[in-house]
């Protein structure tokens, strides 16, 4: 169950119990930031949020927020300390973990980062197929060369929406102590 914030309304106590409406991210400070919002096994998206800068990519991630009003949102967070590959695009993907945190308190919803998406447990967790619906196919690329292409229930997918499904299970799965839903179908 979700973090229930101090000051809320009984109503929304029990929204906090029943509803499952949760939001993940998998930010990039450049380029695009993957997002996946569940509101139950068959009521979720998949999408990307695209931006120059971390600026621009919490201007969007504030906007998503406020039209879904999610229960609770995760995001990977990574040590950004022991990196050798920091440049500008390092510097904006700091930026857009520290927005991100900002928008969730000034909303008052419910926290879950998720530490390192590929720790060694989601990774095994990835590569052993536990998570129904995540799959890898080997297509042919361009020259002829094989190439690999993510796939949630059939939807393709880019890299970081593969990573915010990740985070996703994290949340599901060791903040919320709840069996991954699509195990049950």
């Amino acid at each position: 169950m979700p973090k229930i914030p101090r000051q809320v309304s009984p109503r929304q106590k029990l929204l906090y119990m029943i509803s499952s409406e949760i939001l993940t991210f998998d930010p990039a400070g450049t380029s695009e930031t993957g997002y996946f919002l569940f509101h139950d096994i068959h009521n979720w998206e998949i999408g990307t949020i695209e931006g120059e800068n971390s600026v621009e990519h919490g201007k969007k991630i504030d906007i998503l927020i406020k039209k879904i009003k999610p229960l609770m949102i995760g995001w990977e967070t990574a040590n950004f300390l022991k990196t050798k590959y920091a440049n500008v695009d390092w510097l904006e993907l700091v930026y857009i973990n520290g927005i991100i945190p900002y928008l969730i308190n000034i909303n008052s919803i419910s926290p879950a980062h998720a530490y390192k998406v590929y720790n060694l447990e989601t990774k095994r967790a990835i590569e052993s197929s536990k998570i129904t619906g995540l799959i890898m196919k080997q297509v042919k690329g361009e020259r002829g060369r094989p190439k690999n292409i993510w796939y949630f229930q059939d939807k393709e997918l880019t890299p970081h929406q593969r990573d915010a499904i990740a985070v996703f299970y994290i949340v599901w799965t060791k903040h919320l102590k709840r069996p991954w839903p699509w195990k049950i179908i």
